[in-house]
């Protein structure tokens, strides 16, 4: 009770002797975005660069006296923080001298996301400033299915779980056209939101019983979150003699333009690479192994490319690094340099995702470190070929860590999977993507009339349509 009546006091003196100046408080005028799981840079700064060192520096999100970090009488305060932020906010206090409050928030949640308000005060001025955080998190794959109806149309439903915020979804039919915006479209969406801020969300359709190819598309709001999700459904509806019901086919390929059976080729591997036999997994060998050394090798930088490049499409794949403290991934440009001890960087046609012993940084011209929470074993490479961007991402967490935008290759220029390796304590291993089948039953057919969906995910390029990838 003496505290609290101590900073009553503290307060009600503030309102007296504090008041608005020419000064002012800026934080930022454009959301601020992040991904589950990184760290982030909430920017505060006070306009004549004035020093906070003797001044109350208080973050809050949605009320004053919940501070998301509070600094005041030369130090911080974490005993009087929101407990959900404690041991997570840090201040720089060597910037406090040139008016500079902006504050780091580390392993951001979906729930950080919102107004912040960054609040300065000395004994004659205050001001504060409003940052909005976006914290994205990249759904998991979409899900078709089918709620069939006694008249001649059906409805087809795609579920998405663990977005944030609610992405966008698209219905398209087998001409690629946008249905949601035909006239006779009949539609609704449905979100659920759990304890952690996730969203569920459910998108419906009316369909008619016809033979179509849908498709659904699920992609993020965030500018930066490129990431699109994707099913193909082709529904063949066929009449059954002496069943008085309709049976149909489900022929769905989930992101089967993205996901492909991708290989290394050692034609292109360092000599001293162990590549297995189904050209799926890569150890660092001790010896140097005699091999022809034509064009396309590398001598000395420790890389291998895929047998196959892409010219066209949108292309995803999963390379799991096992315990290797060294490693890189990416793409090149057919006509990169492979021969000596090159810079990977996109000048010279690379673009790469390194990690060496707990760092992962972009291999741009400059270098660019990345904070991330955990390290990726597992990482997915996004290729979008026309918008010239390549995105990395933690698969295991599904997290975005990097993308590269503006690449710089001629038209119609194979880009390859690129593959380094310095460690050799494990395997480098491409995740295959296996041809699954499903035999599932509709709760909503009495028993004896039961409709089974038969879901089959194709990932190799020979079953797809000419307009995937490649």
């Amino acid at each position: 009770m003496v505290w609290q009546s101590f900073f009553l006091i503290i307060c009600s003196q503030t309102v007296v002797f504090a008041q608005k100046g020419k000064r002012k408080i800026f934080g930022s005028s454009q959301p601020v975005h992040s991904f589950l799981g990184e760290d982030v840079l909430l920017p505060c700064q006070i306009s004549e660069a004035v020093s906070a060192v003797n001044m109350e520096v208080r973050w809050y999100k949605e009320r004053f006296n919940r501070p998301v970090h509070l600094y005041q009488f030369h130090r911080d305060w974490p005993e009087r923080q929101a407990r959900e932020y404690r041991g997570r906010t840090e201040l720089f206090s060597k910037e406090l001298q040139h008016g500079n409050l902006s504050l780091r928030l580390e392993n951001v949640q979906i729930l950080d996301s919102g107004i912040y308000s960054c609040f300065a005060e000395d004994r004659s001025w205050y001001d504060e400033g409003k940052i909005e955080l976006i914290v994205g998190a990249l759904g998991t794959q979409p899900t078709i299915f089918l709620i069939p109806l006694k008249n001649d149309s059906n409805i087809l439903g795609c579920r998405s779980t663990m977005w944030h915020p609610k992405p966008k979804f698209v219905w398209r039919d087998q001409d690629g056209r946008n249905i949601q915006h035909l006239r006779n479209f009949t539609g609704k969406e449905e979100e659920e939101e759990d304890r952690d801020g996730f969203l569920t969300v459910n998108t419906y359709i009316g369909i008619k019983k016809e033979f179509n190819v849908y498709s659904c598309l699920v992609r993020g709001r965030i500018q930066s979150l490129d990431w699109e999700s994707k099913m193909h459904i082709s529904i063949t509806f066929t009449e059954i003699s002496d069943v008085a019901f309709t049976l149909p086919v489900f022929l769905i390929i989930f992101q089967a333009h993205m996901l492909l059976d991708i290989i290394l080729d050692p034609d292109t591997a360092h000599p001293k690479f162990i590549i297995s036999e189904d050209c799926k997994r890569m150890r660092r060998g001790e010896e140097w192994r005699e091999v022809p050394d034509n064009s396309e090798r590398f001598n000395e930088r420790r890389c291998a490319v895929a047998s196959e490049g892409f010219i066209s499409g949108q292309c995803y794949w999963q390379v799991d690094m096992g315990e290797n403290r060294g490693w890189a991934l990416g793409v090149v440009k057919a006509s990169a340099e492979r021969k000596g001890n090159l810079k990977m960087t996109p000048s010279l046609g690379y673009w790469v995702l390194w990690h060496e012993n707990n760092l992962v940084k972009a291999l741009t011209e400059e270098r660019t470190e990345l904070f991330v929470n955990v390290v990726p074993k597992i990482v997915g490479v996004y290729l979008d070929y026309e918008e010239r961007q390549v995105s990395f991402y933690n698969a295991a967490i599904r997290s975005h860590i990097y993308t590269y935008v503006g690449m710089d290759f001629d038209t119609e220029e194979k880009l390859f999977p690129l593959f380094y390796l310095w460690d050799w304590r494990s395997d480098l291993t491409i995740l295959a993507v296996s041809k699954r089948q499903y035999r599932l039953i509709n709760p909503n057919v009495g028993k004896g009339n039961e409709l089974l969906y038969y879901i089959f995910f194709y990932v190799h390029k020979r079953f797809l349509y000419r307009s995937f990838c490649c």
